[in-house]
């Protein structure tokens, strides 16, 4: 993840309830805890585990869980703002720019498929998630715009 991805990610969610809940325990800046978080998203296998992801940023275990808890409600809070299909104005000009550019005609997005594998079963019903790829995954289809920001998402298994 680039500096400047991370820093557009941080002020979209930094203000969000789960990094101000009222505590009796200072809660750490939002940036730590998106670094946190990122690192265990950037990570496969065991190097995103909660015990490796503790010991590489010196905190605890339970912190850690706390970090990623967080990071995903702010990230899933503005996934309506940010995942959204083009209205009508901006399906014409989407059209013209992909007609001028690659020919087709009346064409609003790319769709694409890919599986996210995970590690291991899930511990709930794992069997749903053994993919045709001979792994358990997550699929996900995505449609982009020709400027790859991302019109719709749909993730199952």
């Amino acid at each position: 993840m680039s500096r400047e991805s991370f820093e557009t990610v941080l002020r979209k969610i930094e203000g969000h309830d789960a990094f101000h809940r009222p505590s009796n325990n200072h809660q750490s800046d939002p940036r730590l805890q998106l670094l946190i978080c990122a690192y265990r998203f950037g990570s496969s296998g065991g190097s995103s585990s909660v015990g490796k992801t503790a010991r590489r940023f010196g905190v605890s275990e339970g912190f850690v869980i706390l970090c990623t808890g967080r990071c995903i409600e702010g990230l899933l809070s503005s996934e309506g703002s940010e995942v959204t299909w083009p209205n009508k104005k901006e399906r014409a000009s989407i059209k013209a720019r992909i007609l001028g550019d690659s020919g087709f005609p009346d064409c609003v997005g790319m769709l694409d498929g890919t599986l996210i594998p995970l590690e291991h079963k899930p511990a709930k019903d794992g069997e749903d998630y053994w993919s045709h790829k001979s792994r358990y995954g997550i699929s996900a289809m995505v449609v982009c715009d020709d400027k790859r920001k991302i019109r719709y998402l749909c993730v199952g298994f």
